[in-house]
This record gives structure tokens, sequence and C-alpha cells, in this order.
């Protein structure tokens, strides 16, 4: 049995950039909002340590 994190979505540049940096999904459960989803313990701490550190909140096609 596989045990992962599953977290609310956020539509923050910075949030999905970091997502992806740690191998996280974006998931759409049937019936449900989407969620950011994690395999493990270990890949969503680390997202949580790369959203401390200062990231860009804006995509980058946003910036004039």
């Amino acid at each position: 049995m596989r045990i992962g994190v599953r977290i609310k979505f956020s539509e923050d540049y910075g949030d999905q950039r970091a997502l992806a940096a740690v191998g996280g999904e974006i998931t759409f459960p049937k019936g449900k909002p989407p969620q950011f989803s994690f395999s493990s313990q270990v890949q969503y701490h680390q997202y949580l340590k790369l959203r401390k550190e200062k990231t860009p909140t804006v995509a980058p096609e946003d910036v004039e």
C-alpha cells in the first residue's frame, strides 16, 4: 500500500514550480477539486522547504 500526501491545489506560480521541482503532481479526483499530490512525506517536506525560500509567485510570461 502506497501512502502519499494530498493538499489543496494552488494557482500560485511559486507553489506549482515547487511542486514540479520535487516531482509532485496535480491530480483531478473525480467529483472533487484539483489537488497537489506527493508520493511521500519526504517529497512533501521538500516542497514545503522550497516554498519557504524566496521564489517568484508570478509566472515569467506575466512579467513585463
